[in-house]
Formats: structure tokens, C-alpha cells, sequence
């Protein structure tokens, strides 16, 4: 039963044209490499309700079924709390990220997230034996993992550590892959790749990024290669909390939301979304053949909606501080004003001091920054205190910088362009375009700046735009020659279209 699973998950691959053209070995390495010997012999299986253990002991097949499923299903090996918190990624995904990577033989590669071992085993085939260095946060599955490369006839060297702050010193990579999603790429992990290396990553909740470092090492961009969830960083601590306990409960009040909810089933839809509102998860229930759709949107904290179709028919309700039908829909107008680019079309750019998003060719070109969130704001308050009253769900760091710059406080002393920086610095999701105004501040400048591109650059006087903490130009701007289109690095090796690989969730009740 377990090969002739393995063999069915390798068809699938065949049949569904996911195998990468450009590196045959993926296909060699995972035909000689199976999943299974890396799995523990326990794992979990989503039952539409919780999760489940399926013992290899008790129940072969079931666990065989749950270690290879089709290309886009993942196998959950650890859950804490009711939620995934590590898995064995999904064929179809593993062979993008792989082929993205483009690793030789002989590089020395560093992974960040082992896991259950599966994907260090693959490197070391490619790259060579003793070639590569991984690093597992957790200390049991690191542990697991470096008796299952052994026991498989791999030499990994497999370090206990944190991924995102604890990096071998005084090494340098050719090659660099996390198996788990950051919001920002850490630079740490461009110092230690050589130039002209690639660093591949989950960016966000939505996809997977590869990015080339620049010949002079002080720059790094790359584009999107493919939809995927991983679980998150675990440098960051508390996951965001499920939508069911996110509503607890709560029937909610009626909301407007005017689009089809079945697009939000798209990628490029989804992913626009995902840079526009960074912190809004977005679940969906594809749309049957009788037109139904059912989205459900969370911050993680303490607010949500849900969007049910029926038809033409849209039903919305939302529940919490912020009204994320809203915010959807002004990041969807925002998407569309700037001409619907697909998620292909977007890319990072990173120097020590920056990490913004771009579409297009050009990493210095206009940048895509988070909408503020749509906030619902209590009646304006009087008693001598200026603006509006505040809403809890306005960050305490954004209070606490703006009370600083109205009481002429510390470093906070020059008004809004300090305002502007300080923000920036503390919580960069807060937007002063749609805030400042609210926020009771003088939005005149003087002559001493101006606003270009959403940030503040010496110059005139303009209207408030996004609170940033440097000029749109870098420092370094003279020396964009310094950035090197490398063979296969431009928006390439993209599988349009790969689906997103599948790691079931608590209920969205």
C-alpha cells in the first residue's frame, strides 16, 4: 500500500505537468528519495472539524494516504493547540521552490526550517553530501530529523537554532531556502549568500519568492515564483489566533460588500490583497456548480467578517474594531486602479535598510505599500483635548508617538515629519494618508519637505502620504548599475499555473 501510494503521487506529478523542465534532478530526487522515510510515525489528518492522529502502527493505509497525497496536499506532522505547526510541504511546491533555488552540485546551501528532514535530504543529493547546513527552531523535531537523514543515508550537518537570528558565523552560502513564511526576508539571510546567490522563501501567507543577491552584496530582488501557504515564522511568537476564537461566538453586523466573493479565489486577486492588507487572512470555500462562495476574513486578533454568495446575492457580516469587508474591498479598488497585475508581476527588493514590494521590471519603480486599516473611530471628544477620540484597536506605539509629538516630547519634537519616522519605525501597517487628519496634526510641511512617492523628501510643501522612514530614493541610488540581472532571475521559472498547497485549518465557524 505505501509504494503503490508513492507511485501514485509521482503520477500525479507526471500527469499534472509539475515536474520542472528546467532541473530534472527534482524529479530524480524525489523518485529516489521518498517522503515516507522521513515522516514520523504519527501524523494528523484534518477531519473537517479538528485534527486527528493517524498512527503508522494502527492504521497503515490511513497513514500512507496521509504521508502521500496528491501533489497539493501537505502532511501534518506536529499541531500545538488545535493548530498546524509543522508538516511535510506538498510535491508540487517543494519541486517549484527547488527548482527556483537552482542549486549545483557542490554549493553549500543553507535551509532554514527543517522540519521532518525531507527537503535537507533533497539538497544534500543535489548539492553533495555534507554540502548542507539546517536549522530547526524546534529541538525535538531537529532531533527527529537528523536520526531520519542519518537513518536515510544523508549527511546534513543539522544545527538547533533560530532561522531568522541564529545563522553559523562566519559562513557564506551559495544558496539559501526557508521552509516557513516571513513577512519581512531577514537581511541576515542576503549577508550570508555570496553574490550572484539566490535566497528562496514563503513571503507572507500567499506565495514564495526567489530573489538574487547583486554582485557588490548590498542588494537583493527577485519576483514571486509560486501561490503556496507555509506555516509561519515562529521568531515572531504567538501565532494569529483562529477565526473561530477571533469571533467567538459573535453573530455580527450586517455588512456591505458588492464584489463576487468567488474571485476571491484567485490568486492574483488574493495575493494583491495579501501586500495591500498584510495582516487580513483570507479563507475560502470554492464555489460549487450552484454558484455559492463563502469567504471568511480575520486579523488574528479581534476583528473579522464573513462573505457567503449565493447567486448574484452577497450576505456580509463583520464583527470587531475594523471593518475588513471594507478594507477588502478598497484594496481590491486599489489593485484595479493600478492596472490588476498578476502575482508573477510582483517582486521584493531589499537592502539593509529597506524591504519594499514592486510590480514590474523595475525594482526602483513605484512600490506597493499596506492600506490603513479601516477603523471604526468613537464620536470626536472634547474636555481641550485635540481630534478625535481614540479607538482600541489604534496600536498603543502609534498613540504613545503621536501624544509625543502634540506635547513636543523627546525625539518626536518636529512635527509631522518626525511623526512620519517615528511611525514608520513602529508600526509601519499604519498609514498618516488617511490618519493624520483624524489625528488632529497639522498636514502642512513648510518648505522644508515634501512628499514624493509616498515618502518625505526635502524639497516643498504637499499633502500627507504614506508615514515611511526614508526618501523614496535609496541611498545607494548612483549605484543601481551594482544590481545584475542574473540568468533566471527576472520573473522566470514560473508555473502560472501550480496551485496553492493545501494545509487545513481550524473551522471558520
Amino acid at each position: 500500500m505505501l509504494e503503490e501510494r508513492r507511485l501514485r503521487l509521482l503520477s500525479a506529478m507526471t500527469a499534472g505537468g509539475l515536474w520542472p523542465a528546467d532541473s530534472p534532478w527534482v524529479r530524480q530526487a524525489m523518485e529516489t528519495v521518498p517522503r515516507d522515510r522521513f515522516a514520523p510515525d504519527a501524523v494528523h489528518i484534518w477531519t473537517g472539524e479538528r485534527y486527528e492522529v493517524v498512527r503508522r502502527a494502527e492504521t497503515p493505509e490511513a497513514w500512507a494516504a496521509a504521508v502521500h497525497p496528491d501533489p497539493y496536499g501537505s502532511t501534518v506532522t506536529q499541531v500545538t493547540d488545535s493548530m498546524p505547526m509543522s508538516s511535510i510541504s506538498c510535491a508540487a511546491i517543494v519541486a517549484t521552490m527547488l527548482d527556483a533555488l537552482a542549486p549545483e552540485p557542490g554549493h553549500r546551501v543553507l535551509e532554514l526550517g527543517t522540519g521532518s528532514g525531507w527537503n535537507a535530504a533533497l539538497l544534500a543529493r543535489r548539492a553533495g553530501q555534507g554540502h548542507v547546513t539546517s536549522i530547526e527552531i524546534d529541538a525535538e523535531l531537529a532531533a527527529h530529523a537528523r536520526r531520519r537523514i542519518e537513518a536515510a543515508g544523508h549527511r546534513v550537518r543539522v544545527i538547533t537554532g533560530d532561522g531568522d537570528a541564529e545563522l553559523p558565523e562566519g559562513e557564506a552560502f551559495d544558496r539559501v531556502i526557508s521552509t516557513y513564511a516571513v513577512e519581512h526576508v531577514p537581511w541576515a539571510w542576503v549577508e550570508r549568500t555570496r553574490p550572484g546567490g539566490r535566497v528562496v522563501t514563503p513571503w507572507g501567507h500567499t506565495g514564495c519568492v526567489a530573489i538574487t543577491v547583486a554582485e557588490d552584496g548590498t542588494s537583493a530582488t527577485g519576483w514571486m515564483q509560486a501561490p503556496a501557504r507555509f506555516m509561519p515564522t515562529r521568531h515572531l511568537g504567538r501565532p494569529p489566533v483562529p477565526f473561530e476564537r477571533v469571533r467567538d461566538g459573535d453573530v455580527g453586523a450586517p455588512a456591505q460588500f458588492l464584489r463576487p466573493v468567488q474571485q476571491l479565489t484567485h490568486p492574483d486577486v488574493l495575493f494583491a490583497l495579501r501586500v495591500l492588507l498584510p495582516d487580513v487572512h483570507i479563507d475560502t470555500r470554492d464555489a460549487g456548480t450552484d454558484g455559492q462562495a463563502t469567504a471568511w476574513l480575520s486579523d488574528g486578533r479581534s476583528s473579522w467578517a464573513v462573505l457567503q454568495q449565493t447567486g448574484t446575492a452577497v450576505i456580509a457580516h463583520r464583527g470587531g474594531q475594523r471593518d475588513l469587508a471594507d478594507e477588502v474591498d478598497r484594496a481590491w479598488t486599489v489593485w484595479e486602479e493600478r492596472g490588476s497585475p498578476g502575482m508573477y508581476d510582483f517582486g521584493l527588493h531589499l537592502t539593509p535598510d529597506a524591504h519594499h514590494v514592486f510590480t514590474g521590471d523595475d525594482p526602483h519603480g513605484p512600490r506597493w505599500r499596506p492600506l490603513a486599516p479601516a477603523l471604526q473611530r468613537p464620536p470626536h471628544t472634547s474636555g481641550g483635548r485635540t481630534g478625535p477620540g481614540w479607538s482600541p484597536s489604534v496600536p498603543e506605539e502609534v498613540v504613545e508617538v503621536v501624544g509625543a509629538v502634540r506635547a513636543g516630547r523627546g525625539d518626536h519634537q518636529d512635527g509631522p515629519f518626525s511623526l512620519a519616522v517615528a511611525l514608520g519605525h513602529v508600526h509601519p501597517v499604519f498609514d498618516l494618508r488617511h490618519e493624520i487628519p483624524a489625528l488632529g496634526l497639522d498636514v502642512s510641511l513648510g518648505p522644508r519637505f515634501r512628499w514624493r512617492c509616498g515618502g518625505l523628501k526635502p524639497g516643498g510643501r504637499g499633502q500627507a502620504g504614506h508615514a515611511e522612514s526614508r526618501p523614496c530614493e535609496h541611498p545607494g541610488a548612483a549605484a543601481h548599475s551594482s544590481w545584475i540581472r542574473h540568468p533566471g532571475s527576472l520573473r522566470a521559472r514560473r508555473q502560472p499555473h501550480l496551485g496553492s498547497c493545501r494545509t487545513p485549518q481550524p473551522p471558520a465557524a
